[in-house]
C-alpha cells in the first residue's frame, strides 16, 4: 500500500509540472479537432477583461461544415444568463492544424459582418 501512495504521489507531481499550454502543444489538438465533440467544452481561463465579470462559459457545437463551426455559447455575465448563437471560421488552408479562428454572429449572414466579434485561441 505504501508503494502505491508513493508512485500516486510521484505521477501527481510529474503531471502538474506541465503547463496547459506545454500539455497542448504536446498533443497538437487544432480547433476543428478540439470541437469536434457532441460534449459541452467548458472554458476554465479567459483572456477576458475582468470588467466582463463573465461566469460559466460553456459551448455546444451545433453543426459543422468545411468551412465553419456553429455552436450556442451559454455564461453568466453580472449574474446574467446570457446564450447566443456564433459561428467559428474554420481555417481551410490549413485544416487539422490551426489553432486560432474568428468568430462571428451565427444569426447574421458573414459577408454582412466586417469584422469578426474575437478571436479565439487554444492555449
Amino acid at each position: 500500500m505504501y508503494a502505491t501512495f508513493v508512485f500516486a504521489m510521484f505521477f501527481t507531481t510529474k503531471a502538474s509540472a506541465f503547463s496547459s499550454t506545454a500539455l497542448r502543444r504536446g498533443l497538437n489538438t487544432s480547433i476543428e479537432q478540439f470541437y469536434n465533440t457532441t460534449e459541452p467544452v467548458w472554458t476554465y481561463r479567459t483572456r477576458a477583461p475582468a470588467s466582463f465579470n463573465l461566469s460559466c462559459l460553456v459551448d455546444v457545437t451545433v453543426n459543422t461544415t468545411l468551412s465553419d463551426l456553429y455552436f450556442e455559447r451559454s455564461f453568466y455575465s453580472n449574474q446574467t444568463r446570457v446564450k447566443t448563437s456564433l459561428r467559428r471560421l474554420l481555417n481551410k488552408a490549413h485544416t487539422h492544424r490551426s489553432s486560432k479562428t474568428l468568430v462571428y454572429d451565427a444569426m447574421r449572414p458573414i459577408y454582412e459582418q466586417k469584422d469578426p466579434l474575437f478571436v479565439e485561441e487554444l492555449l
